[in-house]
């Protein structure tokens, strides 16, 4: 476009920092710590439907009839809340252990049970591993073949659980034992000899051979109760000592019921002992996730975890995302923000998210390799730009800081998933900028190009602003800009030695 169009449209609001934006660098609760999901999306189950999910193999016959007869959501929803509290092995702690360990369980069994046509979790070995979790020990052997039994497969697996479940028996060790079927499938088997602790593989044919010992003793534990089945009678599941195993499950590739969403991760300066902020907020569409009984916005659980090249992990647990005050009575269409932050030192991770839906059963995950700055006080740099959908001065003194969600000193910002801009909303971006220590910067430049092929083309005059504050929040208004793609390119000039440093932000302007 003609340079002195775009010069007049550039008219800018910026908001400044304020000293009191200054104060209180990043303090995180203990301090010990953009890309498209590949989920795809699945048809959602009706709240009526709960029982036949994985959830059937906690329910007991009565739980079951009870939740058929009840005639609408609400009181589905209810029954549900007051099924896990029932479970709940702490309730003294925030979270339920137990529904912890049971989707980390679902997740693991679709992930690793996936040789037949059906879910994971609803194979038998995905059953016995969502109640019991995994074995200590395996044996399998391909070529085993039990005669004149009923499943005729080939091949026999069992799985040695060394005092993990209660069962009500003084037994520390139990197994579980699966037979290959016709139709080459694994499936649980109730032979109290293929079960026995004691079964050797190895001697049964010597056994059937010489003895009829065999079947008196087959006779003898079929009467018996196999630890099994007191193990599944009493419907207790061992839970993780922490929400680690769980946090793991979100670098898996499946999930049940897969909601699509997307992250995108920040990087600002830190705490100044050389670790950078490191600021995730996650996009999903209100539509994809199910709204409680009481008619409340949607609270999924969100987790997270950042693993470095070098070995260095930071995880993001429950309660390290909250959701951002405008998803308060949002429509099915609008995007849900919800946003964690944490210190992260420079370098590369892989960097993983995963997002539960507590009333669907239905979950999403989002994967990135990232790149995190090195924004250290001792050297000129400048953070990544974020493009907004909103940007305003904070209106709570209190909240004024680095420790509350979407908010950054004395703004509140609110990233944008892509850095696509209608026209009729403009340009708002976020940046902060570091300097060497008794220095300050002496200018900052901000120019526009007009991508046109391959070509960037300059659009307009520079921006330049003397003596700029270290933090950087900018509108502009887009009324007149064609749509198409652009650049922006910011260079920052150091107080001696003219040093610069260098950011940019690719963007599109659509015309809605």
């Amino acid at each position: 476009m003609p340079a002195p169009l775009l010069a007049a449209a550039l008219t800018l609001v910026v908001f400044p920092a304020t000293s009191e934006g200054q104060q209180g660098r990043p303090r995180l609760a203990g301090e010990a710590a953009d890309a498209s999901s590949r989920s795809a999306k699945k048809e959602r189950v009706p709240l009526a439907d709960w029982y036949r999910g994985p959830v059937r193999y906690l329910l007991r016959r009565s739980e079951e009839k009870e939740f058929r007869s009840l005639r609408n959501d609400a009181a589905r929803a209810l029954f549900i809340r007051d099924f896990w509290r029932s479970r709940d092995p702490d309730p003294r702690t925030p979270e339920n252990e137990a529904r912890l360990a049971f989707w980390q369980r679902v997740a693991d069994a679709n992930h690793l049970f996936n040789e037949s046509a059906r879910p994971g979790w609803m194979t038998d070995r995905g059953r016995i591993h969502i109640l019991l979790g995994a074995p200590n020990d395996t044996q399998e052997d391909l070529n085993f073949q039990v005669p004149g039994r009923r499943l005729g497969g080939r091949g026999l697996l069992r799985w040695i659980y060394h005092g993990k479940v209660l069962t009500g028996r003084h037994e520390p060790t139990f197994v579980v034992a699966f037979v290959v079927d016709e139709s080459g499938e694994w499936r649980l088997t109730d032979d109290a000899i293929l079960s026995s602790v004691y079964f050797d593989p190895l001697s049964v044919k010597a056994l059937q051979e010489t003895s009829p010992l065999l079947a008196r003793l087959e006779s003898a534990l079929a009467d018996s109760v196999t630890d099994l089945g007191a193990a599944l009678d009493l419907g207790r599941m061992t839970t993780p000592a922490d929400e680690t195993p769980l946090i793991d499950t979100v670098s898996t590739e499946t999930f049940y019921g897969a909601i699509p969403l997307s992250a995108r991760w920040d990087f600002y300066p830190g705490a100044g002992d050389g670790r950078t902020l490191a600021v995730v907020t996650v996009f999903v569409k209100r539509a994809e996730l199910a709204s409680p009984a009481s008619g409340a916005d949607p609270r999924p659980l969100i987790l997270g975890k950042l693993e470095g090249a070098t070995g260095e992990r930071v995880d993001l647990g429950e309660g390290s995302f909250s959701p951002a005050e405008e998803n308060a009575g949002l429509s099915p269409e609008r995007i849900l923000l919800f946003q964690a932050r944490t210190l992260a030192r420079p370098g590369t991770y892989r960097a993983y998210v995963g997002l539960f839906d507590t009333i669907s059963y239905h979950a999403g995950s989002h994967k990135a390799t990232l790149e995190v700055p090195d924004l250290s006080t001792g050297r000129l740099a400048i953070s990544p730009i974020t493009p907004l959908s909103a940007l305003r001065p904070v209106t709570r003194r209190a909240d004024v800081g680095y420790t509350l969600p979407f908010i950054l000193g004395d703004l509140r910002v609110l990233p944008r998933d892509r850095a696509a801009f209608p026209r009729s909303e403009g340009l708002m971006l976020y940046f902060q900028f570091t300097v060497p220590p008794a220095q300050k910067a002496s200018r900052l430049e901000m120019r526009f190009f007009r991508r046109e092929g391959e070509s960037l083309v300059p659009a307009g005059s520079p921006q330049i602003t003397d003596d700029p504050s270290p933090v950087q929040g900018w509108s502009f208004p887009l009324a007149g800009w064609p749509a198409g793609n652009y650049r922006l390119v910011v260079t920052l000039t150091g107080q001696e030695d003219s040093q610069t440093a260098t950011q940019h932000l690719d963007f599109e302007v659509t015309a809605e």
